[in-house]
Parts: structure tokens; sequence; C-alpha cells
């Protein structure tokens, strides 16, 4: 069988990001070829190819951007739109001749952008979905956010409210509306986290709906001695000789506690600020990432405070030296799940610590692969008791080590595969039969 699969990402941008990394590393251990779609990305080229690994490539298929239209206050969906042009609407048309199904990759950030129901601007979305069905090839979508509305009014943790909750409501709303038409016009749907399984199950009648997180690439995300992979950091980084001696220091010194990911209030990165001060007295704390004023803050604290460094953006092919070079990842993101950044600290071996705050954490648990912090002032505890107790932090290491195996790409791939053989021969016993070999995997098949 031999199947060709579009991607469609507006916001691609190789290397940077979650989605990004979700559709390399599926169509790096695909059997299937896999291009990308993708029109917001300015002075690029039309098409290129871009990195896998020696063997295989993803080609781009990258269209001059399409026209964004705002209007209003706020960055919201109400705000935006799309205007897709004619042009682009012709090539998904002629791609729809070429490739056999089309993957809509679906974030909660597209909807700021463009594709409201409810913005009569923004019909522009749907005609594109139209354009590929007009000669009647299947669609697939995953999910890799849901709006919730109670975010960003977490009240028990501070969070600062940047959006009014009139606003957040109407944008979760148009959300599912957008939902609602996508549903309506894919033959499978993919979700990455628990939350939004649960959330959708009832809403999905009549096709596959699948858990399947973003996996990681545990042929890259591993165990190494921290002596390699405090040499590789040093050799790739662009550190100068201050900062250098200052990250030897620490790595080889005094535990070390990382924090990796895009800063903003969402990923809870006012809850590390907060934290800075009781885990700097006594361990080594690594920061790296980028995004807004954060930066700012921690740069500071990097020249006021012996034990912390600020790394700034390190490379994605850099990230498993940094996890190697830790000792405990806190990820105190506020949304449903676990993000990729917790399974890549599991898959080095790394126990992670999350927080609470009522959310699914699904497949962490708490005491086994990690820890869920009951509140922010529980996370030092549980800091201090995890690296005090050898024993206990080797059975959460061995734990996580499992768990990110039974999670990687390597493995769930074959699943998503499964699930394109599925809907291309219209027979859904391909995906069952697949689905038999891992149980841990949440799914519902409805025919």
């Amino acid at each position: 069988m031999s199947i060709t699969i579009a991607n469609y990402y507006p916001l691609f941008l190789p290397y940077l990001g979650g989605v990004e990394h979700n559709i390399y590393y599926f169509a790096k251990y695909s059997k299937y070829k896999h291009v990308v779609i993708t029109d917001l990305l300015p002075n690029t080229k039309l098409r290129e190819h871009v990195y896998i690994d020696t063997n295989k490539t993803i080609q781009v298929h990258r269209v001059p951007p399409s026209r964004i239209l705002r209007r209003g206050k706020f960055y919201t969906g109400l705000d935006y739109a799309l205007d897709v042009s004619r042009e682009f609407l012709k090539l998904i048309y002629v791609l729809s001749l070429q490739y056999d199904i089309f993957h809509l990759r679906a974030s909660w950030s597209h909807p700021r952008i463009y594709n409201i129901i409810d913005n009569m601007l923004s019909k522009s979305f749907f005609k594109l979905c139209n354009a590929w069905r007009l000669n009647k090839k299947p669609m697939v979508a995953t999910f890799h956010s849901l709006p919730e509305l109670d975010f960003p009014l977490h009240d028990n943790l501070a969070v600062p409210n940047p959006i009014p909750r009139g606003i957040v409501i109407r944008e979760t709303k148009s959300f599912l509306s957008y939902f609602s038409y996508i549903a309506n016009k894919s033959k499978a749907i993919i979700v990455v986290d628990l939350h939004m399984f649960i959330y959708l199950k009832s809403l999905v009648k009549s096709k596959p709906l699948l858990h399947i997180p973003s996996g990681i690439d545990t042929n890259i995300f591993k165990p190494l001695e921290r002596k390699q992979a405090l040499k590789a950091l040093l050799d790739n980084l662009s550190l100068n000789e201050e900062t250098a001696h200052k990250l030897e220091s620490i790595a080889t010194s005094m535990s070390t506690v990382l924090y990796v990911g895009r800063f903003g209030y969402e990923k809870g990165t006012h809850i590390v600020l907060e934290l800075v001060p009781k885990l700097a007295e006594k361990y080594g704390l690594l920061i790296a990432g980028h995004g807004g004023v954060f930066e700012k803050y921690f740069k500071m604290l990097d020249t006021r405070m012996k034990n912390i460094i600020y790394l700034g953006r390190v490379h994605n092919n850099l990230l498993q030296y940094l996890y190697n070079v830790g000792d405990i990842v806190i990820n105190p993101v506020l949304l449903h799940g676990i993000s990729r950044i917790t399974l890549e600290a599991m898959a080095c071996g790394k126990p992670p610590i999350m927080i609470n705050d009522s959310r699914i954490r699904y497949p962490l648990v708490n005491g086994f692969n990690g820890y869920i912090a009951k509140n922010i002032s529980e996370i030092p505890v549980l800091v201090n008791e995890i690296l005090k107790h050898e024993e206990a932090y080797q059975y959460i290491s061995r734990n996580a080590l499992e768990t990110a195996r039974k999670f990687s790409v390597n493995n769930l791939a074959e699943v998503v595969d499964a699930t394109y053989e599925s809907i291309y021969e219209e027979n859904y016993r391909i995906l069952k039969d697949v689905l038999l070999k891992y149980p841990y995997i949440i799914y519902v098949i409805r025919t």
C-alpha cells in the first residue's frame, strides 16, 4: 500500500514548536510519504526540503502568506481572520490530486488568527477544506490543544488575567464551533491529551477518536553520562567564557534543577520565577527558553545569583544534552496534559515535577514516574525529598524511562499509520488490530 499524507499547518516553523516536532517525528517513523503545506510564513521559498534524518526528508510547500485581517483590541479569534487567496485554494485542489490524505493540524491558537465560524471574515479556512474535498479525498484532524473557560483565571495560583473572562468565553465558544465543523469533515480525530479526549468523546459519534500524545524520539532522548552531556553543551552552545565556566561549575558541583520551554503564563513561567529564590539557595537552576518579558527577569537573576544560569533559547538538537546535565525537571504548565517537555525528561530518566491545579496529567502518575505538586509551595519540598533519597530517585527514574518508551513516536507512528490505512481502505479492522499491541492508548471507534 502506498499513501501520501499532506499535513496542513499554517504556522509551520521548522525545529521550533511542539506541532512541528509532532509532524517531523511521525513523518520520520511513518511507512508513508509526508509533505507539509503552510501559508503564514513570509519571505520563504515556495518549496523546500526540511531535514529529518540522513534517509528521509519532508517536503514543505510554502505558499505566499495569506492576508491577515485584524479588528478589535484583543488578540482573539473574534478579532483576527485569514483572507486566503484564490491561488492557495487552487493549489489545495491540485495537491488533492497528488496526495491521498489531508492531515489537518489544529491548535487553539489558530482561531486567534483565522477560521472562526461566527466571524464573517473567516470563512476562508472552510473554503480550503472544501477545496481539498472536491476530489473526495479523506481528512484526518489532530487537535494539539483545546481552550479552557477557566484559563487564564487560576486564582489559587495568583495568575495574572491578561484577557478579560468574556473574551476567553467568546473565543472558546468560537473554537468549539470550529471543532464541530472539522469533526464533521474528518474521517478520524486524534487528540494529544486526555482532557480533550474526554471532552470530545460525546461529540464524536461515528468515527475513530484516539488519544495519541505528542510522542518523543527515544533514539534521541535517552540517558547519557553527565560529563558527556556537559561537554556536548559546552562545545555547541554559544556561551561567553564566564557563563561557560559557571555552567561547568554548577553541573559538576551540585544537584541541578531544569526548566525548559517557551515562556508564558500558560506555561507556568511566572511560577518558576516565584520558585527561583527557594531553589537557587541550595541547587543549581538552569533556565532554557524564550518569550516576552520573562527573558528580562531571567537575565537579571542570572547576573545577580550565583546558582542560576539563563541559557536563552536552546536548539532542539541540544535539548537531549541539557536534560542529562540536570537531575530534576520542573514543568508547572497550567494547561491539561503533560507536554512534550515532561516526556523528554522522562526519556532521559529525569523525574519531572508538574503542578496539580485540577488538571489531567496522564500518563504522569504521582510518586510512580514523576511527581504532581499540590501547589507552588510543595515544589521545593518535593525537590528536596527526591534528591535526598537515592533509592526513591532511581525508582522514579526507571518508571519514567519505561513510560517514555511506551509513548515514544517509534511506537505511536504505527498507530497513526494504521489510522491512515483504515480510512484509506475504509476498513477500521486494520486500526483495531494494531491497537491491540498498545493497550495503554485510549481510544473509541464507532463505525
